[in-house]
């Protein structure tokens, strides 16, 4: 009896016999279904009494259905579809409907000791927290934390950018006056002339190294910026090479790191930073501020030195002590600065300075070395003639 009422609350059609003479009042389901939900009247009673204690005593009808806590049945996302709802019924008292106690699901077995490991004290950040939103929703009180710890252990955490400690030194300079050499030029099989241009305003400069081989330009770096308390500060490098376009490094005092215009990365900007063409006029102007100890073999300069590849790097130029060398139809006592390569096909540099021209380098001499030690390419440079600005 009780399945048919159902039956009829949900809509479903129902077969009865009636008499030919029955009115269609009496066969209308709804005042059948009406006489037959009716509760008995103890039922507020046996309703408020289930109310009050749900974790000790089941209400009598309940207790009677068969046990559901061994078999829970999951609940269907949408109970509703496909079927009609009731109409809206009149307004009068309200009819107390019989509540089953809430069958919770069997807490998670705990992880093996080691599979947390020291998840428990790990901060909750907002991706932790957001990944076990089904968890939380079916587990008891303490188990989303759980799973939020172990996946927070199992996710590896974003490395901190940290700037690396500058363990270079700045260093007192007495930069040259400006002016401009002419070198003869040397690269591999090709010989050419290349240009050195030093101009200083104010508490700024500019540099450039131009090189051509029969009139074709072959090269063309400049690099300019300012002087401050430790000698050159580039603002910013640009190098233009045959075949390609031009390529720049910028200094970005302001937030204190390296940019490039080839390539998204930046360095840590380090105080007495150098690019591939500054840190030539700013070797001559150390060595020139304290002549008596780089000339002798032993002392080492060292500072950061960029390119326009996104490439960084310590320099470290070895003192090698006082050198005779041919420059120009004359021979010079000059003082040989050496860099060695830290990797295969890195560079090395040689720098002969002429103490009676202000330190400038004479000789240069910059070599690609290979895995075995070989040289790849080299680019020599050889003074010519000199000219004041």
């Amino acid at each position: 009896m009780l399945g048919l009422h159902v039956g009829a609350l949900q809509g479903w059609p129902v077969a009865r016999r009636v008499d030919a003479g029955a009115s269609a009042a009496a066969t209308a389901p709804a005042t059948l279904e009406v006489r037959a939900m009716r509760a008995p009247p103890d039922a507020p009673a046996v309703v408020a009494a289930a109310m009050a204690e749900p974790a000790v005593a089941v209400p009598a009808v309940a207790a009677a259905l068969p046990p559901v806590a061994e078999r829970p049945v999951p609940r269907r996302a949408n109970a509703d579809a496909g079927h009609e709802r009731l109409p809206t019924p009149p307004a009068g008292p309200a009819t107390p409907t019989l509540a089953l106690p809430v069958v919770e699901a069997p807490p998670p077995s705990p992880a093996p000791q080691g599979e947390v490991g020291d998840a428990a004290d790990a901060p909750r950040d907002a991706d932790a927290a957001a990944a076990p939103v089904g968890a939380a929703l079916r587990a008891p009180d303490g188990a989303a934390v759980a799973v939020a710890q172990v996946l927070a252990a199992g996710t590896p955490a974003r490395p901190a950018v940290v700037a690396p400690s500058p363990d270079v030194p700045v260093y007192a300079t007495r930069l040259p006056p400006p002016v401009r050499w002419a070198y003869r030029l040397r690269r591999g099989i090709v010989s050419g002339t290349a240009v050195l241009d030093w101009q200083r305003r104010d508490d700024g400069y500019r540099l450039s190294l131009d090189g051509s081989v029969a009139g074709v330009p072959l090269f063309e770096w400049v690099s300019t910026g300012r002087i401050d308390a430790h000698g050159i500060a580039p603002d910013r490098l640009v190098m233009r090479q045959v075949g390609s376009g031009a390529r720049a490094a910028n200094f970005r005092r302001d937030t204190g790191v390296i940019t490039y215009s080839a390539r998204e990365v930046e360095h840590p900007l380090w105080p007495g930073a150098q690019d591939r063409l500054s840190w030539l006029v700013q070797a001559t102007g150390i060595v020139a501020a304290a002549p008596e100890k780089f000339s002798t073999p032993g002392a080492q300069i060292a500072y950061q030195v960029t390119g326009v590849r996104g490439d960084v790097a310590v320099w470290r130029l070895d003192a090698v002590g006082v050198q005779t060398v041919e420059v120009a139809g004359e021979r010079v006592q000059a003082v040989l600065l050496r860099r060695e390569p830290l990797k295969p096909f890195d560079t090395r540099g040689e720098l002969w300075l002429d103490p009676q021209r202000h330190y400038l380098p004479v000789r240069l001499t910059l070599s690609t070395i290979g895995r075995a030690g070989e040289v790849v390419d080299s680019l020599t440079l050889e003074l010519e003639s000199t000219t004041v600005r």
